[in-house]
């Protein structure tokens, strides 16, 4: 009985979903050479700010991938936020890249 049980949770554990990459998914439509966000699970949900600029440089990438200019150099604060929109402009440009490719 005492192996059946263990067996049985082993199996559970195997049919569990599997683990996220560290990026959640970000949902958008596109336009153009823009870029609408429809739903999103960041990172930085628990700072209202950082999710804020997550979401904002996610856009501000993907619109210069979209339209063929070159990436934007920026000096990065080293705080939340900072961190949340360097991950956003780079995730962005990524799904740009995805996009553009899935595309043809």
């Amino acid at each position: 009985m005492a192996a059946t049980v263990l067996v049985v949770v082993f199996l559970l554990q195997a049919c569990a979903a599997p683990k996220a990459d560290n990026r959640d998914p970000v949902r958008y439509s596109v336009a153009g050479t823009a870029v609408t966000i429809v739903s999103a699970q960041t990172p930085y949900d628990a700072d209202v700010r950082a999710r804020d600029a997550f979401l904002h440089w996610f856009k501000r990438g993907f619109e210069t991938v979209l339209s063929g200019k070159a990436p934007m150099m920026i000096s990065w604060e080293d705080s939340a936020r900072g961190r949340a929109g360097r991950d956003g402009y780079d995730l962005g440009m990524e799904e740009a890249e995805k996009y553009l490719k899935s595309r043809k």
